[in-house]
């Protein structure tokens, strides 16, 4: 077993360095006891909250109008919150915010003669909360007011007992003197103590105890059942009691105070990670978010701060408590990362993510990541962890699952621990000094407490907070962020009175609230440290542990390896050069690999057998397609001949065929896997694009994107046409739902991604997405939409029936323009048997090629034979004359494909020529090789023939056009590509001297609970 020992000393010596009495140099001294980095000097924000940092700005800015939820100051113009007029605090420079301020303006309280607002329970208390004390002005006076030292006089004023029956009327009324203060004690039975009084003698007691009902007795007090007597331990004495303090904390006037260095109160708004010394008041910037920042938790091991970033590419990162040592922690998987906890014993990150609906474990370094809860999860929140006892704590905000959970940090043992008067619980927090967890209700509006054993619960706070965020807990106070207010407060626990706003942010909400202090870091052994986990491990209660696998892999027999797990469905994504393997649905660094491939040609498109485990692929340079086995990664080529530009892929795993559009020579294609068998399905149509299959139904689709572009139906034998849309410009990819008849495609065009319901005729296509940009690739599921540009080293992803973008970042994809292309592949949903299908058994009866089809199967045969009428065997046949025939097997083949440079017979007869070769159909542009190109790709600095001939020739670029941008290196690239965070030039001039990159408004994030 390993210890940790704190407190740990670089971390103390850090803070110790930074926390002194006055504020250091370049810093701002706001003259109410706050420090302020210099940084948010003139930056618009009052952030001394006396608007000293603020002060002589010159903004050269006239005033703007403020919005309807907002308040103008009147000198400045300055907006601020509606929620922050007339709250007692002055936040306009020239105090007008808290002018004009009647009893009933945002208070539903006590209105202050301040205009301090406090709930009205706390009026004539005996406490003087507000902080000019108006809410104990005017109240009556009543017994209870008296203290056990003072004399209730008949008047209602009190006074000192000393002065009663000592022969001087004291009281205005006289009641302190009487006939009966002559009289003795002497023959009293006070069991302590007797005193004279005007209506006799009277028993008293000694201090620490309290007369009983008799009048006669006197009994212990015990101190220790008022709840925060002492801070934390309270041991009863007879006629006195004793505080004491736990490990790591001074005792101070019956306060238990953290030894050591200075508590650091760390937190997020959307913009920053910001940090402030609870005892000095230095506020500071520890770093400036990525994108938009959420929840935050420290390491306490490392002093590193962690944090969650919420947008289309959700992430993790963390830096050191300085603001130095940034670091990418995480940024695959993530969908909505509601908080984080850091794990500081086994060393693993825990989250929330609301928008997988699931709670998660991952190493430090976000390797790998393992899904704890996803049962019963519906809007999980905020999350807490207690390592020394092996606990993990949650809260969830889902219609049918509001409450506060509990289970083991291994996911085992769960329990709810609140389940009633529950709405919206926000940020919990563990107090280990009183055992208690504190939970915020954003919906009640309330600050509440149930002890760890869920045996007591308590409302703390209920009408004093509005819309309460985070939450934190520390020595004797409770921090808490308020979205109503933009304001983080802090209070006493145990009364909820102190309450004081520690800073406010103008329009800013501030998101994630944690206090660090190396007193909080108990010390606590690491099961997980003799363990032999092969990928993770985890802390369990009872100082157990328990090896659990990342999504994707299955933990064996022995309960400690992690073996991978075959069936489990993956994303295929291939650039010209590389093939990357995905884990969908998978959270961690892990989820994307190379495929360790030694192919050298130009990859094109992808399909995939589950049966077999086989990919097919094309190769644009040769061209070819081959077969690589994915269990031992061996390649072998499964057609060669008749290829020019094998566009698009699609594999029946009921037939075993595999079918291809070529796009010069504008047809559909089929090759057997079984016997290896082509036929050509299809002939004529103007530049095929793209292919899908619905093998159950024997339906292909087949998009074309020359003239007239058009989305086609065919049986999977190349007949019965139906035209489904028309309008798409330029549809470079299709996909079928898995489950639904359901057919989409991404038009490169119209920068769209639609669908149409194939199976109803009077069905019209529906726009899914708008803006996509240069789309190259779309993959379906019953859950998400996939796709890929030719821009961005990412696949982007939604959920069916949303709109905002996810994506998972692809490492080691060329930046700028690229065909990047993405492909699902999942075992089959039919449940067909193979038996029970026509192509299964012997080949469904075909001579050559069968074919899936509604009915079962139909037979097919290859170029130069043709179907006898038993409708199974296919037979030679007499060319015709615009048919050539080869020299040793007889073939037929089209007279265009003579001397096209291409071997369309087995034996190369047809290209034994005296002439040139033919030309390209329409315009495109022949290769050296004799391969057909879009004549588009001519003299675009890339090598699309396979020996460089469209390259050759070409004259440099003087300029590039109005709407490009010039790289150093010389290359056009679109001009809104500059400053967009990415590197498209090369030489990534396009991001050399740019400022913050806006977001579009597909991608950008916002808060609301």
């Amino acid at each position: 077993m390993t210890f940790l020992n704190l407190p740990l000393l670089i971390f103390t010596f850090y803070i110790q360095g930074l926390a002194g009495s006055s504020c250091p140099d370049n810093w701002i001294d706001c003259g109410n006891g706050k420090c302020i980095a210099h940084f948010w000097r003139c930056d618009g924000d009052n952030d001394c909250g006396n608007l000293k940092d603020e002060e002589n700005c010159q903004s050269g800015i006239s005033p703007k109008a403020c919005l309807s939820h907002q308040f103008q100051c009147v000198a400045d113009g300055h907006c601020i919150p509606k929620s922050w007029h007339c709250d007692g605090e002055h936040d306009c420079g020239d105090n007008s915010d808290e002018i004009s301020c009647d009893n009933d303006t945002q208070c539903s309280g006590f209105r202050c003669k301040d205009h301090h607002c406090i709930p009205e329970g706390w009026r004539c208390d005996g406490r003087k909360d507000c902080p000019d004390e108006s809410d104990e002005e005017g109240c009556p006076k009543a017994e209870a007011i008296c203290s056990p030292t003072e004399f209730l006089c008949s008047s209602g004023t009190c006074l000192d007992r000393q002065r009663v029956c000592d022969g001087k009327k004291d009281c205005s009324d006289a009641s302190d003197e009487g006939k009966h203060c002559s009289d003795l004690c002497g023959n009293s039975t006070c069991s302590q103590k007797c005193r004279p009084t005007p209506s006799g003698p009277e028993c008293f007691c000694n201090d620490g105890f309290e007369l009983h009902r008799d009048n006669r007795t006197c009994l212990d007090i015990d101190e220790c059942s008022n709840e925060g007597f002492c801070s934390q331990q309270c041991t009863n004495l007879i006629g006195s009691y004793k505080c004491s303090c736990m490990d790591g904390y001074d005792l101070i006037n019956n306060t238990c105070r953290a030894s050591g260095p200075e508590p650091l109160l760390v937190f997020s708004t959307v913009q920053e990670i910001r940090g402030m010394y609870l005892r000095t008041k230095r506020y500071f910037l520890i770093k400036k978010a990525v994108l938009k920042a959420a929840a935050v938790d420290v390491d306490p091991l490392e002093s590193r701060v962690y944090w969650v970033e919420i947008s289309n590419r959700s992430s993790v990162y963390s830096s050191k408590i300085e603001g130095n040592g940034f670091q990418v922690i995480l940024e695959n998987g993530l969908m909505v990362p509601e908080d984080i906890a850091v794990d500081y014993v086994a060393r693993n990150l825990y989250f929330t993510d609301s928008g997988l609906k699931q709670i998660l474990a991952c190493k430090m370094d976000g390797s790998m990541c393992h899904v704890l809860h996803n049962t019963n999860v519906q809007k999980p929140r905020a999350i807490a962890v207690d390592p020394p006892e092996g606990f993990l704590y949650w809260s969830d905000w889902g219609n049918d699952t509001a409450g506060i959970y509990r289970s083991g940090m291994d996911g085992s043992r769960r329990i709810t621990l609140v389940s009633k008067d529950v709405k919206w619980p926000n940020g919990i927090a563990i107090d280990h000094t009183t055992n208690r967890l504190y939970w915020t209700d954003a919906n009640l509006q309330t600050i509440e407490y149930i002890t760890l054993d869920g045996k007591t619960r308590k409302v703390l706070m209920m009408d004093q907070v509005f819309h309460p965020y985070s939450l934190a807990v520390f020595e004797d106070n409770l921090y808490w962020s308020d979205w109503h207010t933009f304001s983080l407060d802090t209070c006493d626990k145990f009364t909820t009175h102190k309450m004081n706003v520690l800073t406010k942010e103008n329009g800013k909400h501030i998101m994630g609230v944690h206090v660090y202090h190396p007193v909080l870091a108990r010390k606590a052994s690491n099961p997980c440290w003799s363990s032999s986990c092969s990928h993770m491990c985890l802390i369990a209660p009872l100082d157990g542990y328990s090896c659990v696998c990342p999504l994707g892999f299955t933990l064996s027999n022995n309960k400690r390896t992690c073996i991978i797990n075959d069936n489990f469905p993956m994303l295929l994504v291939n650039d010209e050069s590389s093939i990357y393997h995905i884990r969908p649905e998978a959270v961690g660094n892990n989820v994307v690999a190379e495929l360790p491939l030694t192919h050298y040609g130009t990859i094109g498109k992808l399909a995939y057998d589950w049966g077999t485990k086989t990919l097919f692929m094309s190769d644009m340079r040769q061209p070819a397609i081959y077969t690589i086995n994915m269990t031992n990664l061996v390649t072998r080529e499964l057609v060669k001949n008749h290829l020019v530009t094998p566009e698009d892929l699609a594999f029946d795993s009921l037939s075993g065929n595999l079918y291809w559009v070529d796009s010069s020579k504008g047809t559909v294609e089929v090759v057997s896997i079984k016997n290896s068998e082509t036929a050509t399905l299809i002939v004529d149509l103007s530049k095929p694009m793209a292919i899908a299959l619905v093998p159950t139904i024997g339906k292909m689709f087949i998009s074309t994107v020359g003239e007239n572009p058009s989305i086609s139906m065919y049986d999977m034998d190349g007949h019965n046409e139906r035209k489904l849309d028309s309008t798409s410009g330029s549809a470079v990819a299709l996909a079928v739902h898995p489950s639904r008849s359901l057919l989409y495609w991404a038009d490169l065009k119209a920068e769209t991604i639609s669908s149409i319901d194939y199976m109803n005729s009077r069905s019209d296509s529906k726009i899914i997405k708008h803006n996509m940009g240069s789309v190259m690739s779309l993959a379906v599921n019953d859950k998400y939409i996939y796709w890929t540009d030719t821009k961005h080293n990412v696949v982007s992803y939604i959920v069916h029936n949303s709109t905002h973008t996810h994506t998972i970042h692809l490492p080691g994809l060329k930046s700028g323009i690229a065909a990047r292309r993405v492909l699902y592949a999942a075992s089959p949903t039919f449940r067909t048997s193979r038996g029970e299908m026509g192509c299964q058994t012997k080949n469904g009866g075909c001579s050559h090629l069968c074919l899936s089809s509604l009915g079962g199967r139909s037979c097919a045969c290859p170029i130069g034979m043709v179907l006898s009428k038993d409708g199974v065997t296919c037979t030679e046949k007499d060319c015709t004359p615009s048919e050539f025939q080869c020299v040793s097997d007889k073939k037929c083949i089209p007279k265009e494909f003579v001397c096209d440079g291409l071997k369309d017979c087995d034996d190369g007869s047809d290209e034994v020529c005296d002439v040139t070769p033919n030309r390209c159909p329409g315009n495109d542009f022949r290769c050296s090789n004799g391969r057909c190109i879009f004549s588009k790709w001519k003299c675009d600095r890339r090598d699309d023939c396979g020996d460089n001939s469209d390259e050759e020739g070409c004259p440099a670029p003087t300029s590039c056009a109005k709407d490009q941008f010039t790289c150093l290196g010389g290359e056009c690239i679109a001009k809104l590509w500059r400053c967009d965070g990415e590197a498209d030039c090369a030489d990534a001039s396009d991001e050399s001297d740019c400022h913050a990159t806006a977001c579009d408004p597909e991608t950008q994030v916002s808060y609301s609970r």
